[in-house]
């Protein structure tokens, strides 16, 4: 007889600022494939922000029992190498409680790095716009003002566009418009318009996010829609492939 698991994913983590909860029964569950499990103690669970408890039946009891762990990434080293390398580390924001993405920027700092991207900084550049085009380089850092798509912001009918690369540590933000309008963020790393389309995407992305005094949509990708119009009218984004961690 299989061991039935239930876990139960409470992980408030490093690699997201949300509260994250999970509940499965499985016969078998590979929750390890992309993090290390470090078995920690309950109060030790308490106080890290990366504590995972997963609870198990016991086949003869049939009791279930909390075990405590310590979740943390396989994978730390991203990008397709180049003349560049940037290090980047959550960092608690004590004001809000959350984990904000920030580059390393001193050397004495950089034992400490959660991610390592690895890039060639003349192909580091924003891309816009895009019609019928295979973009296929790395996005490390990028950032814009303007509120949409902060390594890639593909415009209004635009088709035919491939992305290839790692998005690692991008954002698009948005200041504080006048009273009477809203301020608007969307796509960290990929704002795709609305009536446009993105063929596929292949890449990890990691830390990317937004920031809005009202609405923020998207810390990774946005995919535009027109709801206002009588038809609705949205935008596409084919096969997309690849690892999501701690984009907010």
């Amino acid at each position: 007889m299989n061991r039935k698991v239930l876990l139960y994913y409470c992980f408030c983590s490093a690699f997201s600022t949300a509260l994250l909860t999970r509940q499965a029964f499985a016969e078998e569950a590979d929750y390890t494939s992309d993090y290390n499990l470090i078995e920690i103690t309950e109060e030790e669970a308490k106080t890290l922000p990366n504590a995972v408890v997963i609870y198990k039946e016991d086949e003869i009891t049939r009791e279930i029992i909390p075990q405590y762990y310590k979740l943390e990434l396989k994978q730390t080293t991203y990008g397709s190498g180049g003349d560049t390398t940037d290090r980047f580390k959550w960092e608690k924001d004590e004001e809000s409680g959350n984990y904000d993405f920030e580059k390393l920027e001193k050397p004495d700092d950089f034992p400490k790095a959660d991610i390592t991207a690895n890039y060639d900084k003349k192909e580091n550049q924003r891309e816009t716009n895009l019609q019928n085009e295979e973009i296929d380089h790395d996005f490390v850092g990028l950032e814009t003002s303007d509120g949409a798509g902060g390594a890639v912001n593909n415009g209004w009918k635009n088709e035919n566009v491939v992305l290839e690369g790692d998005f690692i540590g991008n954002s698009a933000t948005k200041e504080e418009k006048k009273e009477e309008e809203k301020s608007y963020a969307a796509g960290g790393a990929v704002n795709n318009n609305v009536e446009s389309s993105i063929t596929s995407i292949t890449g990890d992305f990691v830390g990317n996010f937004i920031t809005s005094p009202d609405v923020s949509q998207g810390g990774a990708i946005f995919n535009g829609a027109n709801y206002v119009s009588p038809s609705p009218i949205a935008s596409s984004i084919g096969a997309i492939t690849g690892n999501f961690i701690g984009n907010y």
